[in-house]
This record gives C-alpha cells, structure tokens and sequence, in this order.
C-alpha cells in the first residue's frame, strides 16, 4: 500500500495502470477515512475510488494545494491487502465499505516495527456520496477472486518447473 505514490494519467483524474491490469469499477464523489487507532494516525480526502484486477486506488478531487503535503493525494492498495472487506447501507447516512488495510514496506503508512508483535492494520472507509456502491463491492470481490486465480496459476507453473527439473 502506498500514500501519495499513484501515477496519473495527463488529465491527473486516472491512475496509470498497471501491466495487465484491467479496470473494473470507478466511482465518482467518494469520502475515504484510513485510520491507524493505535499510532493516532487518520487520514481523510474527498475523490474517486478505483477498483482494478490488481489493486484499490483513491485519487483526491480536486487535487490539494501542492504545498499541502501533509494531505492525501492519492492511495494504492494491492488488492491482496485489503481484508475483511464488508458493505453497508446505513439508514440515516451515505452507504460505505468497510476493509482492514495492510500496508507495504516504505509505502508511507505505518509499517511493522522490530520488535513489533503485530503487523499494524489500517480501517479503511469509503462512503459513497452518490452512487455506485455496491457496483463497487462487487468489483472488489472480483477482484480478489482474479488475484486468488492469478497466484493459483503461478504456483501451479512454479511447481510443473519444479517438477520438470527434478526430472
């Protein structure tokens, strides 16, 4: 996971993407929170959220001040690194989803220290302001569903290499 490392396209809306990444869900007006209780750490930004085969990413609307740089310009999450996601409609407010967050090494988040027992998790929340939320969590779910079949494929190529060379 990475703070503010995102690369844009020219327009500076869209993240680049990947190598073989496909895009499946962007929603617009979103209302992310990234909280890290323990370390006393919440961020905050109001922007688009990005659902691709790969990853989850979050780009601020309008883009801040540059000499803000305390803000969150944009999020990147691999997508194997959001757990525990859940969807909710609550009656009163915008509905949201919900995901812990592991972050990865030097990506700007708070990281597991030496001596550290546990691995710190961030509680992402992102409410939809408009529409496109449950579009959203179905992305999601496809999403882990694409990377559980890519790592399945590499580890079955890894272990017929395996095998082949023992031969």
């Amino acid at each position: 996971m990475a703070l503010n490392w995102v690369m844009l396209d020219n327009s500076g809306r869209k993240p680049l993407p990947l190598p073989e990444e496909q895009m499946l869900c962007i929603v617009r007006r979103a209302s992310l929170q990234l909280e890290y209780a323990p370390q006393g750490i919440t961020y905050k930004a109001e922007g688009d959220a990005f659902v691709s085969s790969h990853r989850f990413v979050f780009v601020r609307q309008p883009r801040p001040n540059p000499a803000d740089d305390a803000a969150v310009n944009s999020l990147s999450v691999p997508i194997d690194h959001m757990q525990a996601s859940k969807y909710t409609i609550p009656i009163f407010a915008a509905p949201y989803l919900q995901a812990d967050i592991y972050s990865v090494p030097q990506g700007g988040l708070p990281e597991r220290q030496p001596g550290d027992e546990y691995h710190p998790v961030g509680k992402l929340k992102l409410w939809f302001m408009e529409s496109g939320g449950i579009a959203f969590r179905d992305a999601v779910d496809k999403a882990k569903l694409l990377w559980e079949q890519r790592r399945q494929a590499q580890l079955d190529e890894d272990a017929l290499r395996k095998c082949i060379q023992t031969d």
